[in-house]
């Protein structure tokens, strides 16, 4: 909790309560995961892996001709160096965004606004002043305007946005995606457009407009 208590649902979102501020879904990802056999850890398929990756890039080397070896070991350094940075960027993002929503929900404490807090500017609360509840009032019903609007999924310049209850569900046989683990798999298939979900169970398809 004390290195990694930042991530959660909505963790990008400073009013979202991530697991430093309710542990519920962290304690049921440990006992889930507590409950699977020694073959499943993390750190023994990383194991596994990296050795995969070791014989992935043996097969490159010994295709390409010995002239250019040197340029594909450098440029294979670089990805094993630098691939991951994109999540160490993130990581980096959302701990400040952890620093900002701890001090919100603290100054919350102090001045009894509860979630109130997020519906104020920092103008706002630097004034010090009692809060008008016919701002946050407002605010709150502009965010429960924009809950139930969409995007496009493509579009060209600024996209119109689009009321949710007029997208017509797909009537279709098969869901077409990018599956993002390797191998094939049959299940339940189980539709997860709320990042708070419940439990997905074990062997079930997710499927999800996002994924992290």
């Amino acid at each position: 909790m004390r290195n990694h208590g930042f991530h959660g649902p909505l963790e990008g979102e400073l009013a979202g309560r991530v697991w430093r501020d309710d542990e519920t879904p962290l304690a049921r990802m440990v006992e889930r995961y507590a409950s699977r056999p020694d073959a499943d850890s993390p750190l023994m398929l990383d194991g596994r892996r990296r050795a995969e990756r070791a014989d992935a890039e043996g097969v490159v080397l010994a295709g390409a001709p010995a002239a250019a070896r040197p340029a594909i070991r450098g440029i294979l350094a670089l990805g094993r160096q630098r691939l991951h940075l994109r999540g160490v960027a993130k990581r980096s993002m959302l701990q400040g965004f952890d620093g900002i929503r701890a001090a919100a929900r603290r100054l919350a404490d102090l001045r009894g606004l509860g979630d109130d807090v997020f519906y104020l500017t920092l103008d706002e609360l630097r004034a010090g002043s009692q809060a008008d509840p016919g701002v946050i009032r407002e605010r709150q019903a502009q965010r429960a305007h924009y809950e139930l609007l969409t995007l496009p999924v493509a579009f060209s310049g600024t996209p119109e946005p689009i009321r949710i209850a007029d997208v017509a569900p797909a009537v279709v046989g098969t869901v077409e995606g990018i599956g993002v683990s390797g191998g094939v798999a049959e299940g339940i298939a189980r539709v997860v457009t709320d990042p708070t979900f419940g439990d997905v169970e074990d062997g079930e398809v997710l499927i999800a407009p996002t994924t992290s």
